[in-house]
């Protein structure tokens, strides 16, 4: 479908946001990520800090959530876990993106 947006929650339990620091931290991933404008740098579109989390047998638990761009090949992080090691070209490919991110 054209014009057609896909997006990703994220949803992140209690227990990661449950002291002051790292909910400092937390909130500095975010603004950084909000003031990243690059192709190579999954944007966030909303944060809600205020969210609860319903499970399978009814149980709720505090929770934050926050939307972001689909990023297609999803993160570099995985592809390491599922592929072992990068090779040199690809790496340093994923770098210049990363370099690039950073830099704006």
């Amino acid at each position: 479908m054209e014009g057609t947006e896909l997006f990703a929650v994220k949803i992140m339990r209690e227990k990661h946001v449950n002291t002051p620091e790292k909910v400092e931290k937390f909130m500095n991933e975010v603004r950084l990520l909000s003031r990243c404008s690059s192709p190579n740098v999954v944007q966030i579109q909303h944060v809600s800090i205020a969210g609860t989390l319903v499970k399978s047998c009814g149980s709720k638990r505090p929770a934050v959530y926050y939307v972001m761009r689909y990023a297609v090949y999803g993160e570099i992080f995985s592809m390491v876990q599922d592929r072992g090691r990068l090779t040199e070209q690809l790496a340093r490919t994923f770098f210049v993106q990363i370099i690039k991110g950073n830099a704006r």
